[in-house]
């Protein structure tokens, strides 16, 4: 009886401090047409992580799940030169 009491004030905590603003986020930007997030979550077909098995320790995942890491990294930039005057 701990436990289940321990899981649902967690999921309460859950709840307050990470679904309800990710809500308010998604539907300032998205509007309120979409779906909750959590039906979102529920309903995803692909999970895309920023890992990858160098970084982290290797793992296995199911088909639809795939690691990523560094997608969001763009292109070189050169470094602007010194000079020693």
């Amino acid at each position: 009886e701990d436990e289940e009491e321990y899981q649902e004030v967690l999921k309460l905590v859950y709840e307050a401090i990470v679904t309800k603003p990710s809500q308010r986020i998604v539907n300032k930007f998205f509007g309120e047409s979409l779906p909750p997030l959590s039906e979102l979550a529920n309903n995803a077909s692909l999970m895309l992580l920023n890992t990858h098995l160098t970084i982290t320790k290797p793992r296995p995942f199911v088909p639809a799940i795939v690691e990523v890491a560094g997608i969001h990294i763009g292109e070189p930039q050169e470094l602007p030169q010194v000079s020693s005057e």
